[in-house]
């Protein structure tokens, strides 16, 4: 069976008939667009194993109903490219059991791969007297207008306390450091089968 940091390392462009067992961590809202005259759709969700995280896009609606957040399911035939799992209309897709706990640094990779119009803050509409002008209401949810990342960090760390900021601020620097040390090992492999 394969795992994502398997894929990542062993990269093509055909698709894998050995199954993936993942489980699904975020789910975005579905994009709809046009290509060549057809109506077309594209999802896009984070899905982690406890190797590692990625996110992936799903093109088929069909397979959308297996794709709830807290699923696991069994994938064959996606493709993998550009540090993205694509799933299409020929990809098998099954549901399966749990594959156990995520270790931390795995769930912390999840937020560092998942596109930020997934996880951008979101404010209930009850909290609209709160905010300022710059705020605007989209389906029921006060997202911030784009700005400079300086506004931006502000709205993501207003109400949070400074042991709360500290201790992202660690995670953040941890991360980067295992990050750093898989890339080593992953020099190392490639030099060593070169």
């Amino acid at each position: 069976m394969n795992n994502i940091l398997k894929i990542k390392f062993n990269r093509g462009n055909v698709p894998y008939t050995t199954p993936l067992k993942v489980k699904v961590v975020t789910v975005s809202p579905t994009k709809k667009y046009k290509e060549e005259g057809k109506d077309k759709s594209g999802t896009i969700m984070g899905l982690t194993d406890l190797s590692s995280a990625v996110n992936a896009i799903v093109y088929d609606e069909g397979n959308l109903s297996f794709m709830n957040t807290g699923n696991t399911v069994m994938l064959r035939n996606y493709i993998y490219r550009d540090e993205t799992i694509i799933i299409t209309s020929a990809t098998k897709m099954s549901l399966t059991g749990g594959i156990g706990e995520i270790h931390q640094h795995i769930k912390e990779d999840v937020m560092k791969v998942i596109p930020e119009e997934v996880t951008a803050p979101c404010r209930p509409s009850a909290e609209t007297k709160l905010l300022p002008v710059d705020y605007i209401e989209t389906r029921g949810a006060m997202l911030p207008r784009l700005g400079t990342a300086e506004e931006n960090s502000e709205f993501i760390n207003r109400g949070k306390s400074e042991a709360s900021r500290k201790r992202e601020e660690e995670a953040r620097a941890s991360l980067v450091h295992r990050l750093t040390e898989r890339l080593e090992a992953a020099e190392i492999m490639e030099r060593d089968f070169s």
